[in-house]
């Protein structure tokens, strides 16, 4: 870090002050955890770790309402799995039980636990 770029580390800078971590790139874009970043790297190279996303810790089977776009209804679906970033629910409504290991992504989804599933 030097005086031309220290501004460019900022948002990094507060995120650790926040308490978040800080990664690193490595080699192919893989992300560590500095435990005590120093800013030798240039800042592109730096990210503040992304916080998971609320559907890892889903149970399988949760009980979602998706949809494809905001115009359509909203459809009963349980949840499959979080993978590459998307959420997988099984084909057709069904549950993990007879589901065949078939899944199917949907673009808007919200848990359905305290929807009355009227959409």
């Amino acid at each position: 870090m030097n005086k031309q770029n220290a501004k460019d580390y900022l948002p990094l800078v507060q995120a650790l002050a926040d308490g978040k971590t800080i990664q690193l790139a490595g080699y192919e874009n893989n992300w560590s955890d500095l435990d005590c970043p120093d800013f030798t790297a240039t800042p592109n190279k730096h990210r503040i770790k992304p916080e998971p996303h609320p559907a890892e810790s889903w149970p399988v089977d949760t009980k979602i309402l998706a949809r494809n776009s905001e115009a359509d209804e909203w459809n009963r679906r349980y949840f499959a799995k979080y993978e590459n970033g998307l959420l997988h629910f099984w084909v057709g409504g069904c549950t993990s039980w007879p589901s065949c290991g078939t899944t199917v992504t949907w673009n808007f989804f919200k848990l359905a636990e305290n929807d009355d599933g009227q959409g």
